[in-house]
């Protein structure tokens, strides 16, 4: 009965974080079809680089602390955390909200040396309304791990789902009316109702003396973290960076392309990957590394296998395509064809980001964390040159190519390190049973 119990809250999670990817791909879809690919559009997206960015390093980071943490205090130390770690989390993203918000007039024409002073000027704009969005994001960020750390999956990602789905519906409702200002307000008001519903959760403000112990723990594994995933979250940002030189659309429609890519893989990815994680770490304890390099293997076939069939499939129907984009997304011939070509030569890309995770897992299940942390951080190093040399080749197309070569050759290194280590470890089983 706790095995079907278990199944069956696994499908409704995975069915809540398809929908928050859904919803979330719908909300850049209907943004940049109904305003069109241009300044405004292209603004918004530059003015979400940083609290994205910060939203992913800190926040992911965060969470990553947090869960086992908390989980591992007893029920009553857990309440008695909750609130000071809230406040110190709140007071720190608060800083950094401040330093995005107020510095953005002298870092945006940094970050963006492409953009006319008109497009500085409502990125900046749109930056006031958005780095608020920074601070309710490490709230919920907290709010959502006290309550992981509590067994409360269901609900927590429930609210995720509701959350996502009323940005679409606002987005209906406000953009046309008022702008690229209501897509502004309705991201950071999303954050703000996921904090406000979770944190109730959390029960009365109480504290302890353990609180200071707790946070001191946190932040001392937070730091070390925080530094490896910058190296990992930097590449939307350089993107970002030539793309504001590109023409007007282009930084848009690059965008969506990346996202529609990013959130394919990130699907194929729960299927395929996430799935066999557990029985990688299994297979290494009973020292059967055959099995392992089957799991490896077939898995990351598999992904390309798919991602060959999508792309096979854009290919062969690419008029029909970007006739429809054309049509229905208001956009003109050009622009069509770009973003098509576009997802097509990033669909390469989301092969490795799908089916990468299972190289990642199968050297932390060996208990190597420092084979992943280098490849991420030579790959970051590596995708720098590569897109530098792609976008002055051959401009928007050569950082897509660039892109997708970036993450092919990243996994290709990482799959031969991995089998060079399990035959490794096979000799020295058979040699030492």
């Amino acid at each position: 009965m706790k095995r079907h119990t278990d199944v069956s809250t696994s499908l409704l999670l995975a069915l809540l974080s398809i929908i928050q990817l859904v919803a979330g791909l719908g909300a850049s879809l209907y943004v940049l079809t109904a305003l069109g690919p241009g300044i405004d559009v292209d603004a918004f997206v530059a003015a979400q680089t940083v609290p994205l960015t910060v939203v992913a390093i800190v926040g992911t980071s965060l969470a990553n602390i947090l869960v086992p943490v908390l989980a591992s205090l007893k029920p009553t130390e857990v309440g008695a955390a909750t609130w000071p770690v809230a406040l110190w989390a709140g007071a720190t993203f608060a800083v950094i909200a401040s330093l995005v918000g107020f510095g953005a007039p002298y870092w945006v024409p940094l970050l963006f040396p492409g953009f006319d002073a008109a497009a500085d000027a409502l990125t900046i704009e749109l930056l006031a309304i958005l780095a608020p969005g920074i601070l309710f994001s490490g709230l919920s960020t907290v709010a959502i791990s006290i309550s992981r750390a509590r067994d409360q999956f269901v609900l927590v990602e429930s609210i995720g789902a509701l959350a996502a789905c009323l940005n679409v519906a606002g987005l209906v409702l406000l953009l046309k009316s008022y702008g690229i200002t209501a897509a502004a307000w309705l991201w950071t008001g999303r954050f703000a109702m996921q904090a406000s519903m979770i944190f109730p959760i959390a029960g009365r403000i109480a504290y302890s003396s353990s609180s200071l112990a707790v946070i001191r723990t946190i932040w001392i594994r937070l730091r070390p973290l925080i530094f490896s995933a910058t190296i990992f979250k930097l590449g939307p940002v350089l993107d970002r960076y030539f793309l504001s030189s590109a023409p007007p659309g282009g930084l848009s429609l690059f965008n969506f392309a990346s996202t529609a890519c990013g959130a394919g893989a990130s699907i194929v990815e729960k299927a395929l990957v996430t799935p066999i994680v557990p029985s990688l770490t299994r297979a290494y304890v009973r020292r059967d590394i055959d099995t392992m390099l089957k799991l490896v293997r077939s898995r990351v076939l598999l992904g390309m296998l798919i991602t060959a069939l999508g792309m096979a499939s854009i290919a062969i129907f690419r008029p029909f395509i970007v006739d429809l984009v054309q049509t229905r997304g208001g956009m003109s011939f050009e622009q069509a064809d770009l973003l098509v070509s576009l997802a097509l030569i990033l669909t390469g890309a989301a092969a490795t980001m799908a089916t990468g995770p299972v190289v990642v897992s199968a050297f932390y299940a060996m208990g190597n964390s420092l084979i992943p942390t280098a490849l991420g951080m030579g790959g970051f190093a590596l995708s720098i040159g590569l897109k530098i040399a792609g976008y002055k080749i051959a401009g928007i197309y050569g950082l897509a190519i660039a892109t997708t070569l970036h993450y092919l050759l990243n996994l290709g290194v990482g799959l031969i390190l991995l089998e060079r280590d399990l035959r490794e470890k096979r000799r020295s089983i058979s040699t030492h049973p």
